[in-house]
């Protein structure tokens, strides 16, 4: 034994220790954000029975925040605000897994029993359930235990990406994929949103006109 611990501290300690070359071959930067996010689509994946729809809504979300201005954020760091939404809009189904009617609900209880995996901060886990929560169903207001140990700052967060997730939903409403793409420019004081196969004449036109 003490010939084998030899030979091991000779190999790790000192000049030419093999910890440096160990530590280049381990995930770092984007590359550990990239498999936080994979291993996050394979857990709602396993609980949202319709995921298509989830990372369909993702990507609308993401569309309609790239076309806000900066200038309309709240709590900074636009990136991170960014991954925080389309976390939630990919978590967002997952209580469905348990029964439809007040599934916006489950789907907290759900993603506060998972731990955040490496790459992936447990407060921003944390604030991407609570947006999930509000894809559908009241408004945020204080008082309510989602919004419980959130700063007035996160709170503001949460509100607004609620309302971006809450929107991109809409747009998807039917579960049909007809929309695949938005596009948000700013007329004066408001914002005129383009979607791609959308129809006044649809029935998802009054779910869009409300979620707005």
């Amino acid at each position: 034994r003490k010939q084998r611990v030899e030979t091991y501290r000779n190999k790790v300690v000192g000049e030419h220790s093999l910890w440096p070359v160990w530590r280049q071959d381990l995930p770092q930067g984007k590359q550990v954000e990239a498999a936080a996010l994979q291993r996050l689509k394979l857990w709602a994946r396993f609980f949202d029975p319709d995921f298509k729809h989830s990372n369909l809504v993702s990507r609308l979300a993401l569309q309609l925040y790239d076309g806000l201005p900066a200038q309309t954020e709240v709590n900074g760091n636009r990136s991170r605000q960014r991954e925080v939404l389309r976390i939630a809009a990919l978590l967002h189904d997952v209580g469905r897994s348990k029964s439809e009617k007040g599934h916006h609900k489950k789907s907290v209880r759900l993603i506060g029993k998972w731990t955040a995996p490496l790459g992936l901060r447990p407060r921003d886990l944390q604030l991407a359930s609570a947006i999930a929560r509000y894809h559908r169903g009241a408004l945020p207001r204080t008082g309510q235990k989602t919004l419980a140990g959130l700063s007035a700052g996160q709170r503001a967060e949460v509100d607004r990406l609620a309302g971006i997730l809450r929107f991109a939903n809409a747009f998807d409403s039917n579960h049909q994929g007809r929309i695949r793409r938005l596009k948000v420019e700013q007329q004066g004081q408001y914002f005129r949103v383009a979607a791609e196969g959308y129809s006044a004449r649809d029935r998802m036109a009054d779910d869009i006109a409300g979620a707005r």
